[in-house]
């Protein structure tokens, strides 16, 4: 979700996650960066 006009958005390239299927979902809690995919697996 953002809040703000998104041609203002600066992403930076944290690292990368080897998977076969598509991220669905993103969740930051506790410094850490959760990953969904479409196969129900959480990385």
């Amino acid at each position: 979700e953002l809040y703000k006009d998104e041609s203002e958005l600066d992403a930076k390239p944290a690292g990368c996650i080897d998977c076969d299927s598509v991220a669905t979902s993103l969740l930051y809690y506790g410094g850490n960066l959760f990953v969904g995919f479409s196969n129900k697996d959480i990385k």
